[in-house]
C-alpha cells in the first residue's frame, strides 16, 4: 500500500536529527565509490524518466527503466555488481526490491496504463531507494 502525503513527511524529519544512528555498511572504498557513482546516475535517470512520462514516451521510459533502474540495471552498472558481493543480505534484499519494482513498473508501461498506476510504480521505486537509505549508512 502506497504510502500517504503525512506518512511520507515523517520520515524525512525523522533523518534530520544530528545523530545518524543507522548502521553502518561496511564497504571497500573502491566498492563505496562505485555505487555511489551509480546511485547519482539512477537518480537523474529517474528525473529524465518523470519527464518521458509526463510527455506520454510510455515506450522510451519504459526502456530507461528497465536499464537504468530495473532488474537489468543491476547487471551493467559495475557499482552495483561490486556491491552485491559486500552487502549483507537483508541490504542486499531492499536494492532487489527497490529494482524488481522497477522492472514490474517497466513491463507495465506496455500496457498504456492510467496515470495512478504510472504514480503508484514510481512511488514504489522511490519507496525502495527511502527504505535503504534511511536504514543504512556507508562511509
Amino acid at each position: 500500500m502506497p504510502a500517504t502525503s503525512g506518512q511520507t513527511m515523517q520520515q524525512p524529519m525523522a533523518a534530520m536529527s544530528a545523530e545518524d544512528n543507522r548502521p553502518l555498511v561496511k564497504m571497500t572504498p573502491e566498492t563505496i565509490a562505485l555505487l555511489r557513482a551509480d546511485m547519482r546516475h539512477m537518480m537523474s535517470a529517474y528525473t529524465a524518466i518523470f519527464g518521458q512520462l509526463a510527455d506520454g514516451k510510455y515506450e522510451e521510459a519504459a526502456r530507461a527503466i528497465e536499464e537504468n533502474l530495473g532488474m537489468t540495471a543491476m547487471k551493467t552498472h559495475p557499482g552495483m555488481m561490486k556491491a552485491s558481493q559486500e552487502l549483507p543480505e537483508n541490504v542486499r534484499m531492499l536494492g532487489m526490491n527497490m529494482h524488481k519494482s522497477a522492472s514490474e513498473l517497466a513491463s507495465s508501461l506496455k500496457n498504456n496504463p492510467k496515470p495512478a498506476a504510472i504514480f503508484a510504480g514510481m512511488q514504489q521505486i522511490s519507496a525502495g531507494c527511502s527504505a535503504c537509505h534511511m536504514a543504512y549508512r556507508v562511509r
